[in-house]
């Protein structure tokens, strides 16, 4: 069990690593895009080559870097959407691997401790719908058991016979 415990933790820990690295380069990629835009103008305005003749010209390009952001801006929705689906997949199973180590953590306390036993038992029995659940299974159970000491061929019905074939209960 506590091999399990542990191989799970490193489990656990091994995901968060993998999504950290994977967090890192996509945030490195924006931060990249981000510094060489915000620092390409400052490169072209040490060199003459964006001079232009007429206003035309400046229209343009000014609508071409219009339609490459809008290009840019979709590129990065894509992205976090993509990585917003991993995250919540990752999540749900990490959360699943922790739901079944505290049911274990559970259960192993229960096997310890019988006094928590008896206390989970009576809390589980304040719940109305698990008691009606319970009360049919038993007379189901108990029908059935008349059922088969009547037709054992035996005419008179003895208590003691039933009493025995019930399971013992503290």
């Amino acid at each position: 069990m506590i091999a399990r415990k542990t191989s799970k933790k490193i489990r656990v820990k091994y995901r968060l690593i993998t999504i950290s690295k994977y967090f890192m380069i996509i945030f490195s990629i924006i931060f990249a895009g981000f510094c060489g835009g915000f620092f390409s103008p400052f490169a072209f305005g040490w060199s003459h080559a964006n001079q232009f003749s007429n206003n035309g010209d400046a229209i343009s390009v000014v609508n071409t870097f219009i339609v490459f952001v809008t290009l840019i801006f979709i590129a990065v929705t894509v992205l976090v959407t993509i990585a917003a689906y991993i995250f919540s997949n990752q999540i749900v199973h990490s959360k699943i691997s922790m739901q079944i180590d505290f049911i274990d953590e559970i259960v192993e306390n229960l096997n310890d401790d019988g006094k928590l036993a008896i206390d989970l038992i009576n809390e589980i029995l304040q719940n109305t719908d698990v008691t009606e659940h319970i009360e049919s299974l038993m007379r189901g159970k108990i029908f059935e058991l008349i059922n088969s000491c009547k037709n054992d061929g035996s005419s008179s019905f003895q208590v003691g016979s039933l009493r025995s074939s019930l399971p013992k209960i503290r």
